[in-house]
C-alpha cells in the first residue's frame, strides 16, 4: 500500500494556499491594528507626562491598591525627591 504525501483536493473546499492567503492578509491587519493601538498610547503617555497639570492630580494623591494606601514619589521640576 502507497501513501500519498503530495497535497490533497477535496471538491468543494478552498485550497490550503488560499486559506493560508486569507489567514495571513487577516493577521497583518490584526497585528496593524494593534501597533497602531500601542503607538496611540505611547503618545498619549508622552503628552500626559510632558503636562504637569496633567501628571500632577494622577501621581500627586495617594492611591488605595489592595485596601492599603501606598505613598508614591513626588518630584520636584529639578528631579529631586520631595518628601510629603
Amino acid at each position: 500500500m502507497a501513501f500519498s504525501t503530495g497535497p490533497r483536493v477535496v471538491p468543494g473546499r478552498l485550497a490550503s494556499a488560499e486559506v493560508d492567503v486569507g489567514l495571513r492578509q487577516y493577521m497583518l491587519a490584526v497585528y496593524n491594528y494593534m501597533g497602531l493601538g500601542l503607538a496611540i498610547t505611547g503618545l498619549v503617555a508622552m503628552f500626559v507626562a510632558s503636562t504637569p497639570a496633567l501628571y500632577q492630580p494622577i501621581f500627586g494623591t495617594p492611591r488605595i491598591i489592595q485596601g492599603r494606601v501606598v505613598k508614591l514619589p513626588h518630584f520636584d521640576p529639578d528631579g529631586k525627591r520631595q518628601e510629603l
